[in-house]
């Protein structure tokens, strides 16, 4: 006996599983992150879900086996930006990577869901500021996966400790100029992330270190894949 579902869900990773099948796995709304068997469309390679689409999907699971089958998977909300602006597409690429190696729920997390789904359709829209996109967005997921920073008064902000502090730490720590901007981003709205004036090389500091900051924090993180293409094509 199988039990069917009908969500509202945005697709984090598509895996090839054989030549008519692919694994997609998606942060539903109701259910957390789930992963579905889908069948590829013909004539397709199996690109047929983008990431972070926003879908409702209808799927079910075998009660013996416990996986969950795509029935069908409509998108909700179209963008009209992401996937042909070859900046934000490397920025998607990237944040899918984050997210597949954060995200580790199976239970509903409305608020996360609220956040992916607003903040993709804000990015969809956003013409200036794309550039710090990603600083602002993985500033603001922290919130979302429990190790919110804590600001105290200090001007340097210890990466592993997850806390400003009024020292110059010894360990991993971002300086006092990085430390600000950093609590810029922290701060920030998204309509703020126009006027923040970060360089390229900033932006990159920044990036890595926020990135230690996840590896502190996030379990079994490891290597970002699509790190060396935000360097050579993005930051």
């Amino acid at each position: 006996m199988s039990r069917e579902f009908v969500d509202q869900a945005l697709v984090l990773q598509v895996i090839n599983y054989s030549e008519n099948s692919v694994i997609v796995k998606f942060f539903s709304r109701e259910h957390g992150l789930i992963s579905c068997f889908a069948q590829k469309k013909k004539g397709s390679k199996g690109a047929n879900y983008l990431p972070f689409s926003l879908c409702e999907i209808e799927y079910y699971s075998k009660k013996a086996s416990g996986l969950f089958s795509l029935r069908s998977c409509k998108i909700i909300s179209p963008y009209t930006s992401l996937y042909c602006d070859p900046l934000k597409t490397t920025i998607l690429l990237f944040l899918s990577e984050v997210l597949v190696k954060t995200v580790k729920e199976d239970t509903a997390n409305p608020e996360l869901f609220s956040f992916l789904r607003r903040e993709f359709l804000y990015f969809d829209q956003l013409e200036d500021g794309i550039s710090n996109f990603h600083l602002y967005f993985l500033s603001h997921l922290i919130t979302h996966l429990g190790f919110k920073p804590l600001h105290g008064d200090g001007k340097f902000f210890n990466l592993e400790e997850g806390e400003f502090v009024d020292y110059q730490p010894s360990e991993k720590h971002f300086d006092e100029a990085e430390s600000k901007m950093f609590l810029d981003f922290l701060q920030s709205s998204g309509e703020d992330i126009k006027s923040i004036c970060v360089n390229r090389s900033e932006r990159s500091t920044l990036l890595k270190g926020i990135v230690n900051f996840y590896r502190f924090h996030c379990a079994g993180f490891g290597e970002l894949k699509s790190m060396a293409v935000m360097e050579e094509v993005y930051i």
